[in-house]
């Protein structure tokens, strides 16, 4: 029994990571006091992520991590207007075959505190060749609401890129100007795949005539 569980479990992974290929990891184990390329922005205001010591302050945070030594935490500091964005570098994707699409995975565990409900966003920046600005990914500000909880908790989410995307930015917005609150971060992953091919149709045989 125990040897059908684990060919199960290793056809399950073959499934999942053909055709993946891993775009960036993040697992925040480092003593650095700063996140190179990541970046937090207030409105249209941006600056690098570790930058910032008001209304929120991003930092690396040991002890109570989803996995390893450390997890990154954002906290709410004051209650201004404003949403407030945390977010990666750009990650280049690759121009996909004529006619289809780049499929992106992103995963990441979350947990928060004080936030309002449904004030947890997770929403995605596509940007051409030139880094000039596509769309929001799905044409959308919030591709998932996070759940809200004091346990880490898994997000997932799958979807389609424009065929012209040659850039992705991931990013988690806080739409609420509650304060205290804070959200901790660990684990993130971000996977494209070629967009499958459909099924070929069948023809059905014919009927021998009668």
């Amino acid at each position: 029994m125990k040897k059908i569980l684990l060919l199960l479990s290793l056809l399950s992974l073959i499934v999942h990571t053909q055709g993946q290929e891993l775009l960036a990891k993040y697992d925040f184990e480092s003593d650095a006091k700063w996140l190179p390329k990541w970046g937090a922005g207030l409105g249209s205001k941006y600056a690098p992520a570790t930058g910032w010591k008001k209304p929120f302050v991003v930092t690396l945070e040991k002890g109570d991590s989803h996995s390893g030594d450390a997890c990154l935490k954002m906290e709410i500091l004051e209650s201004v207007p404003g949403e407030k964005i945390l977010h990666t570098d750009v990650f280049a994707i690759p121009a996909p075959d004529e006619g289809k699409k780049v499929r992106v995975t992103v995963c990441f565990y979350v947990r928060t505190q004080g936030l309002a409900e449904k004030s947890l966003h997770l929403r995605g920046l596509e940007k051409d060749e030139s880094n000039k600005t596509l769309k929001m990914v799905g044409d959308s500000k919030s591709l998932v609401a996070i759940p809200l909880n004091a346990e880490w908790t898994e997000v997932r989410w799958t979807g389609a890129l424009n065929p012209r995307t040659r850039g992705l930015m991931i990013m988690l917005a806080v739409t609420s100007t509650d304060a205290p609150a804070a959200f901790w971060l660990d684990d993130l992953s971000v996977e494209i795949a070629p967009e499958s091919a459909p099924a070929a149709a069948t023809t059905p045989a014919p009927t021998p005539a009668q």
